[in-house]
Order: structure tokens, then C-alpha cells, then sequence
């Protein structure tokens, strides 16, 4: 139980660091270098992590399906 609460507070910080470096996105079309990094992002905490990504995409506030 403690390494999955480490692992979820890493993952907190880093989309809370992350979210910063993106700005607003909302109604927006963001850059391409900003899509690859979240997805990027997403991609190494689902091989990480048991979270499912579209969980990973709410958590993000972001539609999965963008």
C-alpha cells in the first residue's frame, strides 16, 4: 500500500508540474509539442500504473478522445 501511495503522489506532482507548463487549454488547439508531452506523460504512467487511461484523461480534466 505504501509504493502505490508513493507512486500516486509522484504522479501528482509531476501533472500538477506538467499542467502548469501547458497553459489554458480549454476550447483551445494546442501546440503539437504540448499533445506529444501529454501524451507522452500518459503513456508512462499507464506502463506504470494499473490506472486506465481514460481515468488517467479525467483525472487531467481532458477528454480522452482529444
Amino acid at each position: 500500500m505504501q509504493n502505490k501511495n508513493e507512486i500516486l503522489s509522484e504522479l501528482l506532482e509531476k501533472l500538477i508540474r506538467l499542467k502548469r507548463s501547458w497553459g489554458n487549454l480549454k476550447g483551445l488547439w494546442g501546440p503539437d509539442d504540448t499533445r506529444d508531452a501529454i501524451v507522452d506523460f500518459i503513456r508512462y504512467w499507464l506502463e506504470k500504473t494499473s490506472v486506465p487511461a481514460n481515468r488517467m484523461c479525467d483525472w487531467m480534466r481532458l477528454p480522452a478522445g482529444k
